[in-house]
């Protein structure tokens, strides 16, 4: 019972992190680097928790990173280029948003996966 109420301690933790960031009460850099921290101990919890829910989190990380990379990749190709420092901080904050929502959308696959296991009961 333990692992499970850390699971859900550090879960809400980074659901109050993506809101946080949503609402522009952190900075985004500093608010995606903690919510990546976040996220690296509710994955060690969820891998504590279930081997199995681990083995199908780690599959939905890999598509979401895949489609991370890929949107990524068309947000530098239409930046080729920046023309001065005005352009390249609208392509890094741009990118950052895409890492942000990334994250969010792994919150979402947790989240889904933590009901159906029974975990917020």
């Amino acid at each position: 019972m333990v692992m499970k109420e850390k699971f859900i301690t550090d879960f809400f933790d980074a659901v109050d992190i993506d809101k946080a960031i949503t609402r522009n009460e952190i900075d985004i850099v500093t608010g995606t680097l903690m919510l990546k921290d976040m996220i690296s101990y509710v994955r060690k919890d969820i891998e504590t928790l279930d081997e199995e829910s681990k083995k199908k989190l780690d599959a939905a990380i890999s598509k979401l990173d895949k489609t991370n990379d890929e949107r990524k990749g068309k947000l530098k190709e239409k930046s080729l280029e920046p023309e001065d420092g005005i352009d390249e901080r609208i392509l890094k904050s741009r990118l950052l948003k895409e890492d942000h929502r990334r994250y969010r959308q792994e919150l979402f696959f947790i989240q889904d996966l933590a009901y159906k296991k029974g975990w917020f009961d």
